[in-house]
């Protein structure tokens, strides 16, 4: 599995994962209590990219691959209360 670097506000983890849509949520659940950017979650296999808290703007090396909104995340959950993941559509 490939390892992702998650970036959302405070949140900062690295996780293995099958997708970087399932790496953001792995983040997510195990970033309990930490403070997150209420609008995007940023995944990227070559570091943490994206913009942190006191960025007012970010240099274009530092664009992350993939990009998701919180609220995708937040709502990726089955009806079993499991993750649901759609391969096709990891971007």
């Amino acid at each position: 599995m490939p390892k992702y670097y998650v970036r959302s506000g405070h949140l900062e983890r690295i996780v293995t994962a099958d997708a970087p849509r399932e790496a953001a949520y792995l983040a997510l659940e195990r970033g309990k209590g930490e403070e997150i950017d209420e609008h995007f979650f940023y995944v990227d296999e070559r570091g943490f990219r994206g913009p942190t808290p006191k960025d007012e703007c970010i240099h274009s090396d530092f664009i992350p691959l993939h990009i998701f909104s919180a609220k995708e995340i937040y709502y990726t959950t089955g009806e079993d209360g499991g993750m649901e993941f759609d391969e096709d559509n990891t971007d």
